[in-house]
């Protein structure tokens, strides 16, 4: 990940069920043969296998902690608030990044100054919260900090931040401290338990009731080595085991929209191995910092509606993984939800949000076990029984020039039902998305349509145009 920031003026976990291997049939290539007629898909859902519960906390924001010196996290900030507020309450900010260990607690600072967080800034992002009604899962400094500080920032975050504390994170991605010179050649995986296991005895002790997350690693190539031996070893101390994925670097000439379409076959067994090792000791897992690509993503491809896309199918595959939930990187990076310019203001809603808002939207209640019978390489669904009794059906269209004709049956008979479409010009394009014929505005303001579909018994039909994605709500 890149370090990026702004000009600046001089506890309980979500639940999460057991993961089911008899989830939606995947997908995908980016397209398919243009001469090729209409695509069908079949989607049924199994009623008598277990559910996954979901919470509108599972979509959430990762920012570095470089953008707590800033104004960002303001009250003043009231576009931001409103795009907070647009995904709902209750959602999860992740504050850490590469930044996190470079940006030390200095209890008597005026705040607002690069390297450094004080009161001050603490005390912008707990009222910014309060505001919006989310919580913070805080990154304290471990590289050059040690743990007395590392203490004594966490017990003024407590105080301040109060009720809008999820948990706190200590250090990011410890698995490639000897790669990038933070940590010497031979630093190892029982080095970093040891000194982690000082930071949270010193916070816990100093902040009585503190929630404990970890490790923050890196990709699941450091799954088995870190983070499985950190859940088990620190059974006692975390309630929640973190992890970050991309998908590829961003460095890398192959990162493109075909790869970002096509699903990683890795995903779901290195989800699975998450799930086994986290809730067999009692506690959840969340890709607490994630994206398409690394080291910022890549323009013309993180920025485009292939990501709000890519992010529809990606966070309902986390959810069948059993994840508590997710949180996308951002900031002035390309792949941003957000962007803002170097003073911190909003300057656009990108494609990635919208992709986020759709799942969010059927993101409340139980997802079901559901199986997909389909001509189409590029379609996926997933269906989610709703806390409000109405059940929601979402279906991803990747492929640029084939329609599918889908047919849903519920499992259930249904009296009506609204189809809420997000669309896009292409593939590649940077503007010009909606969702439910709107687009949304930089302060979050969104007037969705919503059309009718046809209805027979337990059964929704209707057409997926190329290159969208759907919510269709049975009543």
């Amino acid at each position: 990940m890149v370090l990026v920031g702004c000009s600046s003026a001089t506890n309980g976990q979500p639940d999460a069920a057991s993961p089911s291997s008899d989830g939606a049939v995947a997908t995908c290539d980016a397209c398919v043969d243009a001469d090729a007629s209409t695509d069908t898909a079949t989607i049924t859902v199994d009623r008598t296998k277990p559910t996954i519960a979901l919470s509108s906390a599972f979509t959430g924001f990762s920012y570095e902690k470089s953008m707590m010196t800033t104004p960002y996290f303001s009250t003043n900030n009231t576009n931001l608030v409103g795009l907070f507020q647009r995904l709902g309450s209750g959602g999860i900010v992740r504050i850490g990044g590469n930044s996190v260990d470079q940006t030390q607690w200095n209890h008597t600072g005026a705040g607002q100054t690069a390297g450094q967080v004080a009161p001050p800034d603490i005390d912008m992002l707990a009222a910014f919260l309060r505001a919006t009604g989310w919580k913070v899962l805080y990154g304290i400094d471990f590289v050059t900090s040690h743990a007395s500080a590392g203490a004594a920032e966490a017990t003024y975050a407590a105080s301040s931040l109060g009720d809008r504390l999820y948990a706190f994170e200590v250090g990011n991605e410890p698995n490639d401290y000897s790669k990038n010179g933070d940590e010497p050649s031979t630093y190892t995986y029982e080095d970093f338990r040891t000194a982690w296991e000082g930071f949270a005895s010193a916070i816990t002790t100093s902040a009585p009731g503190a929630v404990m997350s970890g490790p923050a690693t890196s990709g699941f190539d450091g799954e088995t080595t870190w983070t499985i031996p950190f859940a088990a070893d620190e059974a006692q101390a975390i309630s929640l085991l973190t992890q970050h994925y991309y998908i590829a670097s961003g460095t890398d000439p192959a990162s493109t929209i075909s790869k970002m379409l096509t699903p990683d076959p890795l995903l779901p067994s290195n989800l699975a191995q998450l799930y086994t090792a986290a809730h067999s000791l009692g506690q959840g897992f969340r890709l607490t910092e994630t994206n398409s690509f690394a080291s910022g993503g890549v323009v013309g491809v993180s920025d485009t509606f292939a990501s709000a896309l890519w992010a529809v199918d990606f966070l309902l595959t986390v959810a069948q993984g059993g994840a508590s939930g997710v949180n996308f990187h951002g900031g002035k990076n390309t792949y941003s939800p957000i962007a803002i310019d170097a003073n911190c203001n909003v300057i656009g809603v990108q494609p990635l949000f919208y992709g986020m808002l759709l799942f969010d939207a059927a993101a409340n209640g139980n997802l079901l076990v559901t199986t997909v019978t389909t001509t189409a390489s590029s379609l996926t669904a997933y269906v989610v029984d709703e806390n409000d009794a109405s059940t929601d059906a979402v279906a991803v269209n990747t492929s640029m020039d084939q329609s599918v004709v889908l047919s849903i049956d519920f499992g259930r008979t249904v009296g009506a039902a609204t189809l809420l479409t997000m669309t896009g010009p292409a593939l590649d394009s940077t503007t010009g998305v909606e969702l439910g014929s709107a687009s949304i505005g930089l302060d979050g303001t969104w007037m969705p349509t919503a059309t009718p579909a046809a209805v027979s018994g337990t059964t929704v039909t209707t057409t997926l145009a190329p290159a969208s994605a759907v919510l269709v709500r049975a009543q």
